[in-house]
């Protein structure tokens, strides 16, 4: 999903207690039942990747599969909370930008 900073903000609110907006913000429910296939929900505001495309010198497309990379680390349970945690997921969402970018071809 894709909204604006006010609608993440509200969600960023009710869900987190955080004010203010954020890039993305990821719901998994791996463990919780879901349709075959459905793993979570990712909500990015296209005003954040925007400015943040912008403040990096990049294409906002590459922020915007940047963020649904990221998001879809939490997914599945990746978190950055501490120095070895945030590597851990810096490295695998490079890995896979790496991918988008069409600069690896996958393993092996």
């Amino acid at each position: 999903m894709v909204t604006d900073d006010s609608g993440i903000s509200k969600l960023n609110w009710e869900f987190f207690g955080r004010e203010g907006p954020t890039n993305v913000i990821s719901f998994s429910y791996l463990e919780d039942y879901s349709p075959k296939g459905y793993v979570g929900d990712i909500i990015i505001s296209v005003e954040r990747a925007e400015e943040e495309a912008k403040e990096a010198g990049m294409e906002l497309w590459e922020r915007f599969a940047q963020l649904f990379v990221h998001g879809l680390l939490h997914i599945y349970g990746y978190d950055h909370e501490d120095e070895e945690d945030r590597g851990v997921m810096e490295a695998l969402e490079e890995e896979i930008m790496e991918v988008f970018r069409g600069e690896r071809k996958g393993r092996g």
